[in-house]
C-alpha cells in the first residue's frame, strides 16, 4: 500500500472561530468535532486493524479559551518550500508569512504555508512546543485555518492535531520546521494515543 497524507479541513476551524459567542455552545462544537474524528479515523483505516481492539478514541487535553487566538498577519512574498517528511515523499507547500501571538505572556511567531502561492486554499501551521514527547507526539503537531483579506488571523490549539502517521506507519507526514518551534507549552488540542503501538 502506498504511503498517504490526509488532514482535516480548514473551514471547520474559521465556522468555529467567527460564529460561536458562547463559551459553552463553542466547547460543545469542539466535543462534536473530537466524537466525529474518532468516527473517521476508524472508518477510513487510520487506526490499524490491529490496533482497533485498544482503540478507545482520541486523547485531547479540556478546551481552553485561553489557546483560541486572533493573531496577527504578516504577509510576505510567497514561495515554494520542500518539506522532508517520515517518508521519502518531498510536498511542496508555499511559505504565505507570518503570525504573531502572546501566549501566557509569552511572544511567539509561526511561519504559515499554503498548498497554493495565493494562500487561497487552507493554511497549513505545523509546530513544536515543550508538551512534545511528554504530553503530545514527539514530532509536534498542526494546525489548519484560512487567511484572511485582513492583518489577522485566527488561530485555535485546540483544534491542533496529530500527523496520522502517529497513528498508521503507511502516512506520510510533513516534518515541523525548527523555526516553529514554541517556547511555550500549547496544553490544548490532541495528546499523544495512549497506549501507542505506532509512535
Amino acid at each position: 500500500m502506498g504511503f498517504r497524507f490526509v488532514y482535516c479541513s480548514a473551514f471547520v476551524l474559521s465556522i468555529l472561530f467567527f460564529s460561536c459567542t458562547s463559551i459553552t455552545e463553542y466547547e460543545k462544537q469542539i466535543h462534536k468535532i473530537r466524537t466525529q474524528k474518532d468516527i473517521n479515523l476508524v472508518s477510513k483505516g487510520v487506526i490499524p486493524a490491529d490496533a482497533l481492539k485498544d482503540f478507545k478514541g482520541l486523547q485531547y487535553f479540556p478546551v481552553n479559551q485561553k489557546f483560541r487566538l486572533m493573531t496577527k498577519l504578516e504577509r510576505e512574498t510567497s514561495y515554494p518550500v520542500k518539506f522532508a517528511t517520515n517518508t521519502d515523499r518531498s510536498p511542496i507547500y508555499y511559505f504565505i508569512g507570518k503570525v504573531f501571538c502572546n501566549i501566557e505572556n509569552q511572544e511567539e511567531t509561526l511561519a504559515i504555508y499554503a498548498t497554493d502561492s495565493l494562500g487561497a486554499e487552507e493554511i497549513f501551521i505545523p509546530f513544536k512546543d515543550p508538551s512534545n514527547n511528554k504530553e503530545t507526539y514527539g514530532a509536534g503537531r498542526y494546525i489548519e485555518t484560512q487567511l484572511s483579506k485582513g492583518d489577522s488571523i485566527p488561530l485555535d490549539f485546540n483544534l491542533a492535531f496529530n500527523p496520522y502517521c502517529h497513528y498508521n506507519s503507511e502516512y506520510s507526514c510533513p516534518i515541523v520546521p525548527s523555526e516553529n518551534t514554541l517556547k511555550s507549552k500549547i496544553e490544548a488540542g490532541e495528546m499523544k494515543l495512549i497506549p501507542s503501538k505506532h509512535d
